[in-house]
Formats: structure tokens, sequence, C-alpha cells
């Protein structure tokens, strides 16, 4: 059963607040030119598919339930990703009663809503969606489509890569044979050795067809973000492709891979840091990406927390020792992450008073999701639909995975590591709420 909500007075003045500088919009007009995605397997859509790495997902089952074409589009998902949600989950219309703008919040497939000078009914506000910036998804950078069509990137770009992390050496676990020394918790073991088979098969792929050698880091979407803003300035000329860069919404995604196929399954790093040192370690690479977007001329970013790593079906299986329940010390780790990552944003913004920097909480919702599933009518949060719901991700979730659900509408999590499209579109709420003021 789904649950469907109505939006309270509080979430009414708060989105009017937001909006009041957005208000003065052209009619029609986008609220913002467009979205460049960073990151990880969270928000890849797909470039992963063109990469030689067995981090991919342009294989059934995956994509079944994609809108249109129920086919693998590269995204870690049945469905939709979070951000495919974020891009259209607010769209600007007019309203044949007046000639205020409105805005279309789609809070369900049943209920909508819109703010205009004055909270309607939602009665015969036009559907403008195809005049928002963000209502067609970003391309992949290196889909062949963005590659071949500069005009396709007139409206943003998805740069992210399944098992990029914050630092270079994230990404590069995929495209070398990592052996560790002896490990002595089991556990442990056992995620050390699922890394060396996937690194392994990686390996032998790369030796085999590379190209294009492994996950993409965070450096490397970097440049290939400089080379779009090349190819839009040549396309559109240089004063539209300054404007999209100043305007676009910016999301990064990462922090996750660096710490479960990394530090966690790496005793050498495990035993170089404590998990406080870890997080200190990582905020410098963070500081640095976001620097160096600023200084390209992002200046709308929205950097997103570290989920409670302990309640993905993988680290249950890899790091609980047998128990069924989330891993406390992964979710006190994400928690660490998550206030340094906070503290790091803040020393941004004080040095960059001109750059709209918010930290997006995955947290919270996604634990409350996990916690209490029926609450968001769902059914099932500690097992994910594919295969037997426990470990299965990537290559491992496939065609004939024994176990896979049917449906994966009542499930939180789709496999190992990724929510499903159904979990997407409710964590697409929380993220939309605590960025409207990026467009404010």
């Amino acid at each position: 059963m789904e649950m469907r909500s109505v939006p309270t007075a509080s979430t009414v003045m708060l989105l009017l607040l937001l909006l009041s500088a957005a208000a003065t919009t052209v009619r029609g007009q986008a609220l913002v030119p467009g979205m460049m995605i960073f990151g990880d397997s969270v928000v890849d859509a797909g470039n992963n598919n063109r990469l030689a790495t067995l981090v991919r997902a342009d294989f059934p089952p995956y994509g079944r339930d994609f809108p249109a074409t129920h086919a693998p589009t590269g995204r870690f998902c049945n469905g939709k990703l979070a951000t495919d949600y974020t891009g259209k989950k607010l769209a600007p219309c007019i309203s044949p009663r007046s000639s205020l703008n409105c805005w279309r919040f789609h809070h369900s497939d049943t209920h909508e809503w819109f703010i205009c000078g004055t909270i309607t009914d939602g009665m015969g506000c036009m559907d403008a969606v195809e005049n928002l910036g963000l209502s067609s998804y970003p391309p992949a950078y290196l889909s062949e489509e963005a590659q071949s069509n500069n005009k396709s990137l007139l409206h943003g770009a998805n740069f992210a890569s399944g098992g990029a992390g914050y630092l270079d050496a994230t990404a590069a676990l995929y495209v070398r044979v990592h052996r560790s020394p002896t490990c002595s918790i089991h556990h442990a073991c056992v995620a050390s050795r699922l890394m060396l088979l996937l690194t392994l098969l990686t390996d032998l792929w790369i030796r085999t067809y590379a190209r294009v050698q492994g996950a993409m880091s965070l450096s490397r979407q970097a440049q290939y973000f400089r080379e779009y803003q090349s190819r839009v300035a040549a396309s559109a000329g240089e004063k539209k492709a300054r404007a999209l860069t100043s305007g676009s919404i910016y999301v990064v995604s990462a922090g996750t891979s660096d710490y479960v196929q990394n530090y966690y399954v790496n005793p050498m790093m495990a035993a170089a840091y404590t998990p406080e040192q870890f997080a200190d370690a990582l905020m410098q690479p963070f500081t640095s990406f976001v620097e160096g977007l600023y200084s390209l001329g992002a200046r709308r970013i929205g950097v997103t927390s570290l989920p409670p790593m302990g309640c993905l079906p993988a680290s249950v299986t890899l790091f609980g020792g047998g128990n069924p329940g989330c891993v406390e010390r992964l979710n006190n780790d994400s928690l660490t992450f998550n206030r340094k990552l906070g503290a790091a944003a803040d020393a941004v913004k004080q040095r960059r008073p001109d750059l709209k920097l918010v930290v997006f909480d995955i947290y919270q919702p996604l634990l409350d999701l996990v916690n209490n599933p029926t609450n968001a009518g769902f059914f099932e949060s500690r097992r994910a639909c594919c295969g037997t719901g426990t470990i299965e991700t990537s290559v491992l979730c496939h065609q004939g995975a024994p176990g896979t659900c049917s449906n994966a509408t009542g499930y939180v999590f789709w496999d190992g590591f990724h929510p499903t499209d159904a979990a997407n579109r409710v964590l697409a709420d929380s993220l939309l709420m605590q960025g409207l003021q990026l467009i404010a």
C-alpha cells in the first residue's frame, strides 16, 4: 500500500519563502538552465557503460521499470534515480485563471499542487513540464548521444561514474588487481575476497577489451566538465555557455565507495587511519573538488551526505557478523563524515560568499525508510529485490540471479547498495525540499 501525503501549512510557507526570489521568473522560463551531476553509482546515468569496468548496470534486470523503454540504461536501479525525479519535481506552469506564474509540485502520482502568488487547488494549471530546463535527463557525458550531439548538452550533463570516490585511489581500485595482507577478521576477509574477485575479473576485462580504463575519478570527471564547457561554448556561444555554467545546479554524490569499497576492505588503509582520521582525510579532496567547480564558474552546488552505510544490505552481509540489523559502527562512521562535511562546507561558504552550497541530508530520510518502511508504503527494507537481496550488485545482479522479486515497488533497496525507483521517488522529495534555496 502506498501512502499519499498532503503538504502541511509549514511546508507551503517554506516553499513560498524559498520561491519568492524565483517568482519573478518570466512566464514559461526554466527555473534553472541546467543540471550538472558528479559522483558515484548513486547518480551514474550510464557513463560506466562506456568504460572497461565490471561496475556497470547496462544489462537486465537493471532498468526493467525505467519509463517507456523498460530496458537497462546504466543506472544502478530498476528505474529512475533520485536526481531524475528531482529534475522534474518542480515545473513552472501558467494558471489560465490569472497571469500569475505557478510552480507545479509533483508530490506523488495522484497528488500535485501549485504555488502561485496564492495557493491554488491545482485545477486547470497547464502542464508546462516541457518548458522546464530540467525536463529532460542530463545525458551521461560519455554516452553516444552526448558525444555526437553538442545540442544535447545545452541543459547540463551527467559525469558520474560508479565506483568513484573523493579519493582518486578509490576509482583506481577497479583497474588493477588488489591483493591485501592476510585478514584477521572473518567478515573483512569475505569483503576483501569479494573485491579481489571483482578486480581480477575487471583486470581480465581490461586486458581483453579496454580502450578506456576503469571508473572515472572525480578529478577525471572535472576534466570532462572542462571539455564540456568548451563544447557548449563552441555550439551555443561564450555568453550562453557562461550563463549555463553559473546558473545550473550542480549535484555531487560521493564518499560511500571510499568507505565500503576501499577503507573497509583494505586492511592497510584501515591500519593507517582511524574512522575519524579517514573522514578528515576525505575533507581535503571534497574541498578541492568544490573549489575547483567554483573556479570553473559553478555557483549553485548541492552535495549529498553519506547514507546510513551500515543499513545497506550488502554492508549488513559483509560487515554485520551474521546479525540482521544495521551495522552500528558503519552508521557511526557515516555520522562522523557527515558532521565533518557540514563543517567543511561552511568553511567554503565563508570564503565564497557568492556561492550557494547546500549539504543534502540523505542519512536520515533513508534511515527512516529502513526503520519505518510501512510509513511510506514499503514492506521490505532489509533485503534488496535483486537475487537473494543480501549482496548482489552490478555483475552479481543479473537476469539469472535466483530469487529476484517480481515487483520492486514495496522494496526500499533494489540491489545490495542502491535504492529502488520507488525509494528514489521518496528521497527526491526530501532533496527538493532541502535544495530549494539553490534556486531561490
